[in-house]
């Protein structure tokens, strides 16, 4: 019953972070697109049922219909992770057995990820400072570094390194019935590994890429503080 609602309240102040993020970004980043480009159009989705299809945020630029899944590692904020997690699967209620993540779900219908690395400060002080999720409010972020990547080139990059679906989905598999064996997290390229998170209630499997190598495939690198975007690559 305790975990129950432990995991309900952490739903609830990641719901509240992750609505905080998307504020600051239509404010100070997709607002930013729209006015040096009025060919860049952009609505972000509410209702739960496209949010499931992973689409975030839908932008028409110039007639191309672009589906972003937003990604933050809110719950890492200002540690400056050089990796990113990938979910490969997860344990959903209503299924026995594990469902794909969102990296290779079918059903989604995402072309591009917005993967970011947040820094958020206290209001006050101007000072760095880690802030309780449930507690967070736009002004909070101090600067966020968002890569643009298509989710086709992070699916062939995998591929390139030996790792196309089914061997991901396999290791998965394997990582679950042997959690202990630490060695199925390895793998013989350095820059591709591993992790399970047996601590919260969907057990996630992901596949962690090298935040280097996912700057290098990306369409674009942006850096968005409240001034807007200042930085462009």
């Amino acid at each position: 019953e305790l975990r129950g609602i432990m995991v309900a309240s952490l739903r609830k102040s990641d719901s509240i972070a992750e609505q905080a993020l998307g504020a600051f970004l239509d404010e100070h980043f997709y607002e930013t697109l729209h006015k040096r480009d009025a060919g860049f159009e952009y609505e972000r989705v509410h209702d739960r049922k496209r949010q499931l299809k992973g689409m975030d945020v839908i932008v028409n630029y110039h007639g191309n219909r672009i589906v972003i899944d937003e990604k933050s590692a809110l719950h890492w904020i200002n540690r400056n992770l050089r990796t990113f997690s990938f979910e490969l699967s997860s344990l959903q209620s209503g299924h026995r057995d594990p469902v794909p993540g969102w990296l290779y779900n079918a059903n989604a219908e995402t072309n591009r990820y917005l993967l970011m690395w947040v820094k958020t400060w206290d209001i006050q002080t101007g000072r760095l400072k880690e802030i309780p999720l449930g507690e967070m409010v736009p002004e909070n972020f101090k600067e966020v570094e968002c890569v643009l990547v298509e989710r086709s080139k992070v699916q062939r990059y995998l591929s390139r390194c030996g790792w196309n679906e089914d061997l991901l989905m396999k290791r998965a598999e394997e990582i679950r019935r042997h959690p202990d064996n630490r060695q199925l997290r390895r793998t013989s390229n350095s820059l591709i590994r591993f992790a399970f998170s047996e601590n919260l209630k969907e057990r996630p499997v992901n596949v962690l890429i090298e935040r280097d190598v996912l700057k290098a495939i990306a369409l674009h690198v942006y850096t968005v503080t409240n001034a807007g975007i200042v930085s462009v690559s």
